[in-house]
């Protein structure tokens, strides 16, 4: 009897001590294998066994071989036949969609058309249709899910600005509590505010914005961007330029 099919954590066999420890075990369980093999071969030759039963015997020790060496080095993953995998593609696109999902009509619009035209392209594909159609379907698409994207990047953006708004410190009106331009980032990228990041950076004090001068701590992305400025800039033709500026120029 052929083992149940099992799914095993294949991609540890990237790893070259791995893949020679699997060679090997796999190679013990081969010749273990290998006797009981031959004696069926015997058998099968003098006419003993049928074909049939021969192949299946020959497969299912193969695979129990292949399988006993799997579990041994690799082990198991939890397995997923058509259906249950469907169901799961499904459940976590619904996930998806409910962690974009928001209160404006047109985003929302646009998330159900690109959903849409996801399972119209997974019909067309599993009935087989004209290859223009398909074409066609994947192309709508593409061009929804561009326009879903820069959607929900437009929003992620104003999520930002408001919170760098609400922590303006000349704001007049009693703000919510201030944001660190690291939370502000990592919320403009994943949508989360937690980080082990400095709450504050360094500005630069400079009146000079080409010259970096240690200054007070601040909550202003921006600061980052001038201390990388100040970093980066050649000083060329500056009174504190530290290259021989007559060289430079002939």
């Amino acid at each position: 009897m052929i083992p149940p099919r099992t799914q095993f954590h294949s991609s540890k066999l990237k790893d070259p001590a791995t893949r020679k420890k699997f060679s090997d075990a796999l190679e013990d369980q081969a010749t273990t294998a290998q006797p009981v093999i031959r004696t069926l071969k015997i058998s099968l030759q003098q006419g003993t066994i049928n074909p049939t039963p021969y192949a299946e015997k020959v497969n299912t020790i193969i695979v129990s071989s292949l399988q006993a060496t799997a579990h041994k080095i690799l082990g198991t993953t939890a397995f997923r036949g058509k259906n249950a995998q469907k169901e799961h593609m499904a459940q976590r696109g619904h996930q998806d969609n409910r962690q974009y999902s928001s209160n404006d009509k047109h985003r929302t619009a646009k998330q159900t058309s690109t959903q849409t035209l996801i399972n119209k392209l997974r019909q067309a594909r599993e009935e087989s249709a004209p290859p223009n159609m398909i074409a066609n379907l994947v192309k709508s698409h593409a061009k929804e899910k561009n326009e879903l994207r820069k959607l929900q990047h437009q929003a992620r953006q104003k999520t930002v600005t408001d919170a760098i708004d609400s922590s303006a410190p000349n704001a007049s009106q009693q703000r919510s509590q201030p944001h660190s331009m690291w939370d502000l980032l990592r919320r403009y990228k994943t949508d989360h505010v937690q980080s082990n990041l400095p709450k504050q950076t360094h500005d630069n004090s400079s009146p000079d914005a080409r010259i970096w001068k240690l200054g007070p701590l601040t909550l202003d992305p921006q600061a980052w961007h001038r201390f990388r400025y100040a970093l980066g800039h050649h000083l060329l033709e500056h009174a504190q330029s530290p290259y021989d500026e007559a060289a430079a120029h002939r």
